[in-house]
């Protein structure tokens, strides 16, 4: 499997924020942070109306979809055990996608943090 590979994408995701082995629950002033952004951001009329908008759209989105499946939960289903087989190989398809890039002159670099992988570029 890919070591590290579960602490290091935190620090992709949000740079500066997350710190490795350091756990934002037993922070209470991130906690109290989360709360006055929540009640900051639940407050805005406009943002909700937005959200309330978009939660509409995908319902019917979804609606269409489902209707396109003689059996949604078959295909949920299906579609789920593709995805759990799909990581449960993540080390050898990516094995596999650096031998066909490097193949054709591409150039791949392994990083193990965003650190790493940014003084590689």
């Amino acid at each position: 499997m890919l070591s590290g590979w579960s602490t290091s994408w935190c620090s992709v995701l949000a740079p500066g924020n997350v710190k490795r082995n350091q756990s934002t629950r037993s922070s209470k002033s991130a906690i109290t942070q989360f709360h006055i952004d929540s009640d900051h951001t639940t407050a805005d009329d406009p943002r909700r109306a937005a959200v309330r908008k978009a939660l509409g759209n995908s319902k019917v989105a979804r609606g269409k979809t489902e209707s396109a499946f003689t059996s949604w939960q078959h295909a949920r289903d299906a579609a789920s055990e593709i995805k759990y087989d799909g990581l449960n190989r993540l080390d050898g398809i990516l094995t596999e996608l650096e031998a066909k890039f490097t193949a054709r002159g591409g150039n791949v670099f392994w990083a193990s943090d965003a650190a790493q992988g940014e003084s590689a570029s």
